[in-house]
């Protein structure tokens, strides 16, 4: 068994203006597409309006400001990270969320940050090729104050004056600016107006505004229906060029994996086995069971972790990209036009990215796609 200190810890992975940071994954409530938020003019410039998610009035904070990057017009690609910390909730805006990632102990830096405390950085990650700053949660909700409805900052001197920040990231951001300047210009911060739409995102689409302001109606409509305890949790995964969900409460964890060892004797779908931290989990490609082609040129590394009745297996999937908590009235019936096999295999689809999105029956899929482990020779 693995020393607490040797066990990797999970953070959610985003990138924000070129930059790749990470959050940990214990403090995200949730994650969505960014809605059209009420404008608070009175509020700190980087806390950029309030939102009303189930109920709750969630002050949405802009990083960019805080890290003292130019101002970025908002696209309705961008995404909110939900954190939650003792009873209270703070939205973060990024550019978009990556994935789910383990990183373990002897891949973070945190000496350089002893010597030089940030407020919202705690250590630097290596993963592979690439540098994560990961954030300190509480740092974040230390910025916030909610009284009575009125919002409120503390002053905090920020990571624009941290050369040592700037050097773990390999002085990325100030090649960045170099190679943008002219899309970037001078230096400032927006100055808040009468509504989201001329403020943030001025040069959007009329088809645009409608997404943004369809996503906030939706957020504030699982309040009214008054039905909390009826959200069903998903992990949004991609599989090809497809989104599926999947049950969050069959899922055990996300991951990574480099090295496989192969099965004697097993069919195509059984992928091999990995270690995680010590504990054998067999890998099942279920894309056959799902009639999809498989390339066999551009492997995955990364994992879901799931328990079925007693059984722990692997899923490789190319991406993690949300997590979503859907009403039941979200969930739609399978499309006729799909084939009576892959319906079985289906709970229902749900729109996600202006795509229809199936919801895997995962136990199903087990237990009757054809999906066994052991062949004969």
């Amino acid at each position: 068994m693995l020393s607490q200190e040797l066990i990797p810890k999970y953070y959610v992975i985003f990138s924000l203006h070129g930059l790749i940071y990470g959050i940990d994954a214990i403090a995200v409530k949730e994650i969505f597409s960014l809605p059209e938020l009420a404008i608070a003019i009175d509020a700190p410039k980087d806390i950029i309006g309030l939102l009303n998610l189930r109920g709750h009035l969630v002050p949405v904070m802009d990083l960019n400001h805080r890290f003292g990057y130019p101002f970025q017009e908002y696209q309705v690609s961008d995404s909110v990270i939900a954190l939650e910390q003792d009873g209270e909730m703070l939205g973060i805006v990024v550019n978009q969320v990556r994935e789910v990632v383990a990183i373990a102990p002897d891949a973070i830096e945190t000496t350089i940050y002893t010597r030089h405390p940030s407020k919202l950085i705690s250590s630097v990650a290596k993963l592979q090729s690439e540098t994560i700053a990961l954030l300190k949660t509480a740092s974040l909700f230390d910025c916030v104050e909610i009284v009575d409805g009125a919002i409120t900052t503390k002053e905090i001197t920020e990571l624009h004056h941290d050369s040592h920040f700037e050097d773990h990231h390999n002085d990325y951001r100030n090649d960045h600016y170099e190679h943008h300047a002219d899309h970037y210009g001078e230096h400032h911060w927006i100055e808040k107006q009468g509504n989201f739409f001329d403020t943030f995102c001025p040069h959007i689409t009329e088809r645009e505004r409608l997404t943004f302001h369809t996503r906030a109606e939706q957020l504030m409509q699982a309040s009214q229906r008054n039905d909390f305890m009826g959200l069903r949790p998903l992990a949004v995964v991609g599989l090809g060029d497809e989104y599926f969900g999947l049950d969050l409460e069959v899922v055990r964890e996300f991951t990574e994996f480099h090295k496989v060892t192969p099965i004697p004797c097993c069919p195509d779908h059984v992928v091999g086995n990995i270690n995680l931290r010590g504990e054998i989990v067999t890998l099942i490609d279920i894309r056959r069971a799902l009639h999809m082609q498989i390339d066999e040129h551009h492997p995955t590394s990364k994992a879901i972790v799931v328990h079925i009745d007693d059984l722990i297996m692997g899923i490789p999937v190319e991406k993690v990209f949300d997590v979503l908590y859907l009403q039941k009235s979200d969930i739609k019936p399978n499309p006729m036009a799909t084939s009576e096999g892959d319906r079985d295999y289906l709970q229902g689809t749900v729109l996600y990215q202006e795509k229809m999105m199936g919801i895997l029956n995962l136990a199903k899929i087990f237990a009757e796609g054809n999906l066994s482990v052991n062949e004969e020779v």
